[in-house]
């Protein structure tokens, strides 16, 4: 993944480097440093054409979303069940 990359991922997801940084468990100082080239580490971009996906088809991926490890299928059903139907 390139910077460019990342920037655009950033972009089309609505998140700041500081909101990526901590989804991630990393500093925001971290982020920085991919932006500036720095390698970007495979499983990070993974986690981000994850994200861009889940975001693609209006499922819950992110902060303010129904979170998977909440437990509560009830709650996690009716977010995820409407976006699954034609």
């Amino acid at each position: 993944m390139t910077k460019y990359e990342l920037e655009r991922y950033l972009a089309q997801l609505g998140l700041t480097q500081t909101d990526a940084a901590r989804l991630l468990s990393v500093t925001p100082r971290t982020v920085r440093r991919w932006l500036d080239e720095e390698d970007i580490p495979g499983p990070v971009e993974e986690v981000f054409r994850a994200w861009a996906c889940l975001h693609k088809h209006h499922l819950p991926w992110g902060p303010g979303s129904v979170a998977i490890a909440e437990d509560d299928m009830e709650k996690i059903a009716a977010a995820v069940q409407p976006k699954l139907l034609p």
